[in-house]
């Protein structure tokens, strides 16, 4: 939990800064396993009060954000 929790942090820092392509905001969400990329979402939700998804505002323009946000729809709700 120690880990998820301060992974849920790193995300939330990325998103907040709107810094999607970050290295460590990719690399939490991909070099985890099923188990360990759903504890941080649950974290993060329960850390900060809403789902990661809804903090990825979907913008237009931004097709990367467009499949990050499909990834981690894959992730939680396959």
């Amino acid at each position: 939990m120690t880990l998820a929790k301060s992974k849920a942090k790193i995300l939330h820092k990325h998103i907040s800064e709107k810094e999607y392509s970050h290295d460590d905001f990719i690399g939490i969400l991909t070099a985890r396993s099923k188990a360990q990329v759903n504890a941080t979402l649950n974290h993060y939700n329960n850390e900060f009060g809403t789902a990661i998804t809804k903090d990825l505002k979907y913008e237009s323009e931004d097709d990367f954000l467009g499949i990050v946000r499909a990834t981690i729809n894959c992730l939680t709700c396959p």
